[in-house]
């Protein structure tokens, strides 16, 4: 094993931070789609 080598360090995520980011993000971009005339996104 390579003593010389840095130790790694872990990073506590926050899931429910993360999904409220992306779907804050989402919301922004799905606005700016209806403004623009076009049709709300859903599954096919």
């Amino acid at each position: 094993m390579n003593e010389s080598a840095a130790p790694h360090s872990a990073r506590i995520l926050d899931g429910r931070r993360i999904a409220e980011d992306l779907l804050d993000s989402l919301k922004v971009r799905v606005d700016a789609r209806l403004a623009a005339g076009g049709s709300r996104p859903g599954l096919a």
